[in-house]
């Protein structure tokens, strides 16, 4: 209802993404999780203009196609959200550090 219990800034990039820990935009992502009282594992969406301002795209309550990346910063966003929910304590993890992500895709054709 409106409270961040953990996040991860994920920047896209041509060859790769970025997850960070602290983001230019979590003051206003912040605003507005508490303007829209969300809950659960969310997606909030900016670009960047040319002119160096941030815009907010959309917001989405789910969580985007590629919030498994951001495990690499050692957030778990799923557990973090699961044990607030359920009261039930953390496992240990790793400090939380920025991580660049290269994904690698394969294209093939299967016979069918």
């Amino acid at each position: 209802h409106g409270e961040i219990i953990s996040k991860v800034t994920r920047i896209k990039y041509e060859d790769h993404q970025q997850c960070i820990v602290n983001g230019e935009c979590d003051a206003v992502a912040s605003q507005l999780v508490k303007l829209f009282e969300l809950d659960g594992l969310i997606n909030i969406q900016f670009k960047k203009h040319v002119d160096g301002q941030w815009y907010v795209l959309e917001i989405n309550n789910r969580p985007s196609g590629g919030f498994y990346y951001t495990q690499h910063t050692g957030i778990n966003l799923i557990e973090d959200l699961i044990c607030k929910k359920l009261n039930i304590p953390h496992l240990e993890t790793q400090p939380a550090a920025d991580a660049v992500v290269r994904t690698r895709t394969l294209s093939y054709k299967d016979s069918m």
